[in-house]
């Protein structure tokens, strides 16, 4: 390899480390920030679907009857929603997720038709290029997820879901653990059932608290309080899963990225050994001919 070709790889892994470097810094800020929020928003969660749980383990008969929210349907259509992002250079964040989320889906439609709701323009682009039937396209959810923003995808589950359209709807998304661990769940939204509850406390990392036996009087109704805060808690909960999404993505693509200028200063560095020996081996050539032309002059 000559000298010309060896110098402009150094130099070209140079500058792709420059951009690494600063994708890793600008991801490392948003991280931390967006792991701030995440966190800070499970305990609410946690307390939220432990009373709901508690006072769903009271009424389940009752509302399994009366209340649209619980009642369990004979499923004709499925709508799965799949959070993923909208950018990329984040590793295997996305992979996983979809990859999950596509594993589960061809399951649910051995037996049902299923629709999707791509969130992030990853999942749209992943489940076009297949031929999923994506109805519904959401995109520009911002680093931090706002309530405002979910709120219109917990409108249109309820509405869906309250006008037969579905009978089920399950969301999939990247569940946060740690800056080195993210993993892809999947949760049922509707109908609601107690596992759900188990299953969101497991997630928020909490635990129901068995002995605590409490009777409840409801006013006017169980269902009437239940129709009224279970809409709440969808769109909270929707809200949780972008922040938890938000956090792991931003994680992913620190690592992603931090990992890449690892790289990139090993390649550099093998190209700059490279480069000394052949520049060694041109000098001793040099010094070889120099010599060997004195001889002859001489």
């Amino acid at each position: 390899m000559f000298l010309k070709e060896i110098k402009q790889k150094i130099n070209s892994t140079q500058r792709i480390s420059q951009v690494t470097k600063a994708l890793e810094l600008v991801s490392a800020v948003k991280m931390k920030k967006a792991q701030t929020v995440a966190l800070g928003s499970r305990p609410f969660a946690r307390i939220v679907i432990e009373a709901l749980k508690r006072l769903h383990e009271h009424q389940e008969e009752y509302l399994e009857r009366k209340s649209f929210y619980f009642h369990q349907r004979k499923i004709k259509k499925i709508l799965v929603a799949v959070v993923s992002s909208d950018k990329g250079f984040c590793g295997s964040f996305n992979q996983n997720v979809l990859k999950f989320a596509e594993k589960e889906i061809k399951k649910m439609q051995a037996e049902n038709e299923v629709e999707i709701m791509a969130i992030g323009k990853k999942a749209i682009t992943f489940f076009k290029r297949r031929g999923y039937n994506v109805k519904i396209e959401f995109t520009g959810i911002g680093d931090y997820g706002k309530l405002a923003e979910v709120r219109p995808i917990a409108r249109l589950f309820l509405r869906y879901f309250k006008e037969d359209e579905y009978q089920k709807i399950c969301l999939f998304y990247t569940h946060f653990y740690s800056t080195l661990s993210q993993k892809p769940k999947k949760i049922q939204i509707l109908p609601s059932v107690s596992e759900v509850f188990e299953e969101l406390l497991e997630e928020r990392a909490g635990e129901v608290n068995n002995n605590r036996k409490v009777d409840y009087i409801f006013e006017p109704s169980a269902a009437e309080v239940f129709d009224n805060l279970i809409p709440q808690l969808i769109e909270f909960e929707i809200h949780q899963t972008v922040l938890e999404a938000n956090a792991s993505e931003h994680s992913a693509r620190m690592m992603a990225m931090k990992n890449a200028s690892q790289n990139a200063s090993e390649v550099i560095e093998e190209l700059t050994l490279d480069y000394n020996k052949v520049r060694q081996n041109q000098i001793t050539s040099e010094i070889s001919e120099i010599s060997s032309a004195k001889e002859v002059m001489g």
